[in-house]
């Protein structure tokens, strides 16, 4: 039985170099930029969530205040569909952050904010905290479960099935989900 899994180990982590990752479940905000607005405006984010903003209509910019936290300038454009995306990490601190437009500083101003009822600080079935889902936490998992390797941290970031522990069971849950569109991990918890 080792040698089997150990085979399917090295299977799976030769596949893995070959597959593009599956993203973790952060949030993209989307803000139009348009002729003397930002819409919608205070959105709210949590750290790992990307904001888009996207031109549709005027020459602007997204520009951040000299009193953010974090700094960031998308550089001017009038080209409609245009887009700059920023994402906010939790190293950034709690914000806020302010920003503006540059072309239009006095009228066009708005602030993103950091939610405080974000979700847990891992995300479901990154069973290796590589903040995504891929088949390396499926490599992580089996190594885990017959080797003895390493455990999850959080040990419930490997419960990918929601079943209140990790097994095989989600070892075939997470395989489903990145090779055959199965259920979100944890979608049912």
């Amino acid at each position: 039985m080792r040698r089997i899994t150990s085979k399917l180990a090295i299977l799976l982590l030769a596949l893995s170099t070959l597959l593009t990752a599956i993203p973790a479940q952060a949030v993209i905000h989307n803000i139009d930029v348009g002729n003397f607005f930002f819409s919608p405006t205070k959105t709210q984010v949590c750290p790992g969530d990307t904001v888009r903003w996207t031109w549709v209509g005027g020459v602007h910019s997204t520009t951040s205040d000299p009193s953010s936290p974090k700094t960031w300038d998308s550089g001017t454009s009038g080209t409609n569909g245009h887009t700059f995306e920023l994402e906010f990490l939790a190293g950034d601190g709690p914000g806020p952050f302010p920003y503006h437009c540059s072309v239009h500083a006095l009228t066009m101003k708005d602030t993103i904010f950091v939610a405080i009822d974000c979700p847990p600080g891992f995300v479901c079935g990154d069973a290796n905290a590589s903040a995504q889902v891929d088949i390396d936490d499926v490599v992580f998992l089996i190594a885990y479960i017959f080797q003895g390797g390493p455990a999850p941290t959080p040990l419930e970031a490997g419960d990918a099935n929601c079943s209140g522990g990790i097994d095989i069971d989600d070892v075939v849950y997470l395989i489903a989900y990145i090779f055959q569109g199965g259920p979100v991990p944890c979608a049912t918890c």
